[in-house]
């Protein structure tokens, strides 16, 4: 079993069992079902140990993985990519940009089989692993990749997958509990006293959702801008969206993803030349 299923395994059970002994406390003591207060505070207890256990779980396992998720929950998993690390360029670049990365760069060329883009970045002990297909390194000169690094670096700098990490642990938690605290409130009879619990936390899990969407849309810009600032050129910026382009409809990806990806860049570029003039 892979991790991301062993994790998923590990989360059902946990919740299955915290909700069971909930359940088998509430029959074995039914003053606390009868007493509204004493409702709330095992209501308050059973979603604070499921948090508590629900974070465990995910730090023991790497962080939470959604293979199926649409792509703007998608954190990329690289457990069976092709790859390797470019050791010259990430010690060049590690001393370049320690000001950013005070821990460092990694730079790795990788296989691409049309599932990833182009290039992108995850972070593992503080460092900046920054991943490019190597078939687009072909397409970048020396200005390019440190423009493509600075944008990457964009990203780490303001903490877009922490951010989206965190958004979408929320929006799952939340809407897991707002299904568990329905059911329990109607076991408990409080439906009328009590249907606020389930109403706050789905609003918790939209919020989460239109947050996530916000950051998928906007952290592109965001590190777009970061990059041309630090080169103190936009034509740089755009430079490199325009070969990002160019690469992505002659390679392997499908028609869908090209033409998304062409509607994206157009739109980049029009908001750095937009902020330029």
């Amino acid at each position: 079993m892979n991790s991301s299923n062993s994790r998923i395994k590990k989360t059902v059970i946990f919740y299955t069992v915290s909700f069971l002994v909930l359940s088998l406390i509430l029959i074995i003591y039914p003053v606390i079902a009868m007493s509204f207060d004493a409702s709330i505070l095992s209501l308050t207890i059973f979603f604070i140990v499921t948090s508590i256990g629900n974070f465990v779980i995910q730090r023991q396992s790497g962080g939470l993985e959604l293979r199926n998720s649409p792509r703007f929950l998608n954190n990329y998993s690289i457990k069976n990519l092709i790859m390797f690390e470019d050791e010259s360029l990430s010690r060049k670049y590690s001393e370049k940009f320690m000001a950013i990365s005070k821990d460092g760069v990694a730079i790795y060329s990788f296989e691409n089989t049309g599932k990833f883009p182009p290039a992108f970045i995850r972070i593992s002990h503080h460092i900046p692993d920054i991943f490019v297909d190597e078939r687009f390194f072909s397409y970048l000169d020396q200005a390019d990749l440190e423009t493509l690094i600075l944008h990457e670096l964009g990203h780490f700098t303001y903490r877009d997958n922490y951010k989206k990490r965190v958004l979408v642990n929320l929006f799952l938690l939340s809407l897991v509990f707002s299904v568990l605290s329905s059911v329990l409130i109607f076991i408990l009879g409080f439906i009328n006293q009590l249907f606020f619990i389930p109403v706050i936390l789905v609003s918790i899990s939209l919020l989460s959702f239109v947050l996530v969407l916000y950051i998928a849309i906007n952290s592109e810009f965001a590190a777009d801008r970061f990059a041309a600032t630090q080169k103190g050129n936009t034509n740089a910026m755009i430079n490199l969206l325009t070969k990002v382009q160019e690469f992505v409809s002659i390679d392997k990806y499908s028609r869908a993803k090209k033409l998304r990806v062409k509607k994206q860049i157009d739109r980049r570029i029009k908001r750095l030349k937009d902020e330029a003039s």
